[in-house]
C-alpha cells in the first residue's frame, strides 16, 4: 500500500492436542490512497517442547509453524486474492 495506513487485525490460536495447534488471523487495513486490503492467514503449529528436550528445560514455549495467508484488495480495480505460504519459528523467553 502507497502511503499510510491504519489498520485493525485480530488472531486466534487452539490446542487441538499435545503436538499440535492451529491458528488464524484477520486484518483490515485501510491506506489513505483509498486502498482498503483484507488479509486472512490459517494456520497449523507444532509444540517443540514436546519433542525437543532443550526448548523443554530452557524455553517458556516452542512452536514451529505453517501458515497459508490470502490478500485481496478492495477499491483498486483487483478481482483476485494473493495466496502465499510461510514457516515460522516462536520462542518464548
Amino acid at each position: 500500500l502507497d502511503g499510510f495506513s491504519l489498520g485493525i487485525g485480530g488472531g486466534v490460536g487452539v490446542v487441538v492436542n499435545d503436538y499440535l495447534g492451529f491458528t488464524g488471523s484477520v486484518l483490515l487495513e485501510y491506506n489513505f490512497s483509498r486502498a482498503i486490503q483484507l488479509t486472512l492467514s490459517p494456520g497449523a503449529a507444532l509444540d517443540l517442547q514436546r519433542i525437543w528436550p532443550w526448548a523443554r528445560e530452557k524455553l517458556l514455549s516452542t512452536w514451529l509453524s505453517l501458515e497459508v495467508g490470502a490478500q485481496r484488495y478492495f477499491n483498486r480495480g483487483v478481482d483476485d486474492w494473493a495466496i502465499y505460504v510461510f514457516s515460522g519459528i516462536q520462542l518464548g523467553i
